[in-house]
């Protein structure tokens, strides 16, 4: 396995890791702003 592929695997996983952690809050942000509260 080369360095670009271990690195490219690498940045999609914390590409990932990001969208997971970063979507919900965006989403969560999106709905107050629009007056709908998220369900608990």
């Amino acid at each position: 396995m080369t360095w670009s592929v271990l690195i490219a695997c690498i940045a999609v996983v914390l590409w990932m890791a990001a969208l997971t952690l970063i979507v919900p809050g965006f989403v969560e942000r999106e709905f107050r702003r629009n007056g709908y509260r998220p369900k608990d």
